[in-house]
C-alpha cells in the first residue's frame, strides 16, 4: 500500500463498531512464535486475523504543523477497553493520533479518548478497531508466554484480563508483552520517576519530561516497538491451572540517553489512565467460568467416590458412632494430611471434596498466657474457610483418616484450626490446629513420634528428631539444601535461591467474593460500585524461595486445594552415609510455582517452592501473645 493511499485512509476512514462478549482464554491460531521476532508475524496475512493486547502495530500521526510528512511509529497495542459499544485498545499517544496499521492493513482509528499531560503522568490514546479484526474469543485478552527466553520457540496464548487494575508494591514482579521484545518480566524498583518522552506529532524532534511513572528492571532490553505494551501480573486462578492477567499499567518510552537499549522499562499506572478517560473500562468479557460452584456448603448431602453406592447414609452414621473397645492410636505427626471443613453439624461430613486438604506443619504448644494448649500443629492460614463476606472463619473443624483418603466412616475429628494470623507484608500467614485431648476412644498424641519428622532415607521411611530451635531466616544462604514432606507429594528437597522473595497470590477468602460479585456485575454489564473495587490479591514479602530438585515433582492437583499447603520445611542434618538424622525447622510450605526457563536455548520446566519462615512465625506469636513453642528436642 503506497503512502498516498495510507494518508487518504488515515484522514477519511471511520470504523463501524458493535458490542461483544468475551469467552475464556485460548491458544492463538498460530501457536508458535520465536521469542524475539516481531509478534505481529503470528497473524495470517492471507486470512482474517484478530487482535490481542500485546500485538505489534504501526501508528500514524500528522505533524503538529498538519499535512505531510506523517509520523510513523512502531509500537504495541495495550489492554482491550470499551466505551459502551465502542471497543478497541489503549495505545500510546506518541505512537498514534489518527490511524493504526498491522503491516499494510488498517485496523482502526484513534477515537475521542486521549490525553497528553506530562505534568500529570498521562500519555495515552484509545484506538477503535474494525469489527473484522475483533473477536470476543481472542481480542478481550492479552498475549502471554510461559517462557522468558530470547530465541526459544514457545507457544503463545491469549489470557483473559481482570476488570479492575491494581498497583503492586515495590520489589514485586510484573510482566509485559511488547510487540518487539515479546514476553518480559521484572521487579518494580521505583515509583514517582520522571523520564524524557517524545512530544506527540513531532516525529521525535521534540521531547519533554513525563512525571510520576513506575520504573521496572526487566529481564530484556527495552526496544522502541514495545511502546504502549500492557503491563500485568500473571495470576494463577485458585483451584485451577488457568492463568489470568491482573492489569497494572501501560509502557511508556524513555528517550533520554540512559533509557535507550536499557533493561529499565517504565509504565503509567492503568487506573490513572482509566480515571482520566472519563468512561473507558477494561473489556474483560465473560469470565463466568471463574465463578465458584453453588454446591460448596460442607453440609451438602452427597456421597463421595470413596463410599460404596450401596451404603445408606444412616448406616454410615452408625459406623461413625461405633467406638472401638480400646483407644485407637492415631498416627498424627508432621507431614500428614488433614481435612478442614466449614462446619461438621455434630458428625463427620459425608463428602470430603467439600473440605480443604492441607498438611500438618511442625508440632507446637502454647505454655504461657490465656488459652494454653499442650499439643497442636502449624499449618497455612489459607486452609481455613471464608464467609460469604470474604473473611476467614474464627475456627474450622479438622479431620484425619488413617489411609489418607476421605472415607466418612474412618474419619476422626482431631480438633479445630484457629488463631489465624495473616500478614502478607510481613511474610506471615498461619493458623494452629489444636488437638483434642487423648480419650478412651482415640490416642491423638503420642510422645514418641507425634513431634518427629518422617524422612525418606535411601528408600526407607524413618522418623527423625526435630529441633525445638528453628533456623533463623537470616541464617539461610543461597544453594543451601532444604527438604519437606507434603501429604500429597511426599519427600521433596531443593536448594535456596532467595531468602527474601516476594509472591503475588489470590487471597483465599476475598477471591471468592470477588469472582462472585465483581465478575458477575461485569458479565451483566453493571457499573461496579466503589466498595467492591478491592484488590483480590495478596502481596507477600519475606518468603523463602526454593528451587525443587530435578528428580522431584510436586503433585499439584487441578481442581483441588493443594494438599501440601502447610507442609513442614526443614534443614536436614546428614551422617557420613548421607542419611538424614535430624530436622531443624525452617518454614511451612506456602505455594508451588511452575516456571519455564531458557536453559541451553530450550524452554525447560522448573518447579519452585515458597515457604513462610517458622522463626518469623514464632517471633510474631510472642508479639500477639500466642507465645508458641516448637515441640522438639535440644539438638
Amino acid at each position: 500500500m503506497n503512502n498516498l493511499l495510507k494518508i487518504f485512509l488515515i484522514f477519511n476512514l471511520i470504523p463501524s463498531l458493535t458490542s461483544s462478549v468475551n469467552n475464556f482464554s485460548v491458544p492463538l491460531p498460530e501457536t508458535e512464535l520465536t521469542m524475539g521476532q516481531n509478534s505481529s508475524e503470528i497473524v495470517k496475512r492471507e486470512e482474517v486475523f484478530f487482535l490481542s493486547g500485546g500485538l505489534s502495530v504501526i501508528g500514524y500521526s500528522p505533524t503538529s504543523k498538519g499535512g505531510l510528512p506523517l509520523c510513523e511509529v512502531p509500537c504495541t497495542i495495550s489492554f482491550p477497553v470499551q466505551f459502551r459499544d465502542n471497543k478497541g485498545f489503549l495505545i500510546s499517544y506518541d505512537c498514534a493520533t489518527t490511524s493504526v496499521f498491522v503491516d499494510d492493513i488498517l485496523i482502526g482509528k484513534v477515537s475521542n479518548f486521549y490525553n497528553f499531560k506530562p505534568e500529570l503522568g498521562l500519555e495515552y490514546a484509545f484506538v477503535s478497531v474494525y469489527d473484522e479484526y475483533w473477536t470476543d474469543l481472542t481480542s478481550k485478552s492479552v498475549l502471554h508466554s510461559d517462557c522468558e527466553g530470547n530465541s526459544v520457540v514457545m507457544p503463545l496464548v491469549s489470557i483473559p484480563v481482570l476488570p479492575i487494575p491494581n498497583q503492586p508494591p515495590l520489589n514485586f514482579e510484573v510482566c509485559a508483552f511488547g510487540g518487539e521484545s515479546g514476553f518480559v518480566c521484572g521487579e518494580i524498583v521505583d515509583f514517582g520517576v520522571t523520564i524524557t518522552v517524545n512530544v506527540p506529532k513531532t516525529c521525535g524532534d521534540k521531547t519533554t519530561q513525563l512525571f510520576d511513572v513506575t520504573k521496572v528492571l526487566m529481564n530484556k532490553v527495552y526496544s522502541e516497538g514495545d511502546l504502549g505494551a500492557p503491563v500485568y501480573i500473571p495470576l494463577s486462578v485458585p483451584n485451577s491451572k488457568q492463568t489470568i492477567a491482573s492489569p497494572v499499567g501501560q509502557v511508556v518510552g524513555d528517550r533520554s540517553g540512559t533509557g535507550q537499549k536499557s533493561r529499565f522499562w517504565y509504565y503509567i499506572p492503568l487506573d490513572r489512565i482509566l480515571a482520566d478517560s472519563g468512561g473507558l473500562k477494561i473489556a474483560s468479557g465473560d469470565l463466568s467460568y471463574l465463578l465458584p460452584p453453588n454446591n460448596t456448603d460442607s453440609g451438602s448431602v452427597s456421597v463421595s467416590d470413596d463410599l460404596t453406592k450401596e451404603s445408606n447414609v444412616s448406616d454410615i452414621n452408625n459406623l461413625v458412632r461405633r467406638q472401638p473397645p480400646q483407644p485407637q492410636a492415631v498416627d498424627v505427626h508432621a507431614g500428614k494430611r488433614m481435612w478442614i471443613f466449614k462446619s461438621n453439624h455434630g458428625e463427620a461430613p459425608i463428602d470430603g471434596n467439600n473440605g480443604k486438604k492441607c498438611t500438618f506443619g511442625f508440632a507446637v504448644r502454647k505454655v504461657r498466657g490465656r488459652n494454653r494448649f499442650d499439643h497442636g500443629f502449624l499449618t497455612l492460614s489459607g486452609c481455613m474457610h471464608g464467609t460469604i463476606m470474604g473473611f476467614p472463619y474464627n475456627g474450622n473443624p479438622a479431620y484425619y483418616t488413617p489411609n489418607q483418603n476421605w472415607v466418612q466412616q474412618e474419619a476422626i475429628q482431631l480438633g479445630a484450626i484457629g488463631s489465624l494470623v495473616h500478614e502478607p507484608a510481613n511474610g506471615i500467614s498461619y493458623t494452629i490446629l489444636r488437638l483434642l485431648p487423648n480419650n478412651e476412644q482415640y490416642t491423638l498424641w503420642d510422645d514418641q513420634v507425634s513431634a518427629d519428622m518422617i524422612v525418606d532415607n535411601a528408600g526407607e521411611l524413618e522418623f527423625v528428631a526435630v529441633s525445638r530451635q528453628p533456623q533463623p531466616q537470616t541464617w539461610l544462604y543461597e544453594n543451601q539444601e532444604l527438604c519437606w514432606w507434603g501429604s500429597s507429594s511426599g519427600h521433596m528437597c531443593g536448594t535456596v535461591v532467595d531468602t527474601s522473595a516476594t509472591r503475588v497470590k489470590a487471597n483465599p477468602w476475598r477471591w471468592n467474593i470477588y469472582v462472585d460479585a465483581v465478575l458477575r456485575l461485569t458479565i451483566e454489564g453493571v457499573q461496579i460500585p466503589y466498595y467492591l473495587r478491592f484488590d483480590p490479591k495478596d502481596y507477600f514479602q519475606s518468603l523463602i524461595k526454593v528451587r525443587v530438585d530435578e528428580n522431584y515433582r510436586p503433585h499439584a492437583e487441578e481442581g483441588h486445594h493443594q494438599s501440601d499447603s502447610g507442609a513442614p520445611v526443614y534443614l536436614p542434618s546428614h551422617n557420613r552415609l548421607g542419611l538424614i538424622t535430624a530436622a531443624r525447622p525452617v518454614g511451612i510450605l506456602f505455594d508451588y510455582v511452575l516456571k519455564f526457563e531458557n536453559i541451553n536455548d530450550m524452554c525447560v520446566p522448573v518447579w519452585y517452592m515458597y515457604c513462610l519462615s517458622v522463626d518469623r512465625i514464632l517471633i510474631n506469636s510472642r508479639i500477639t501473645a500466642d507465645d508458641l513453642e516448637i515441640i522438639g528436642e535440644n539438638i
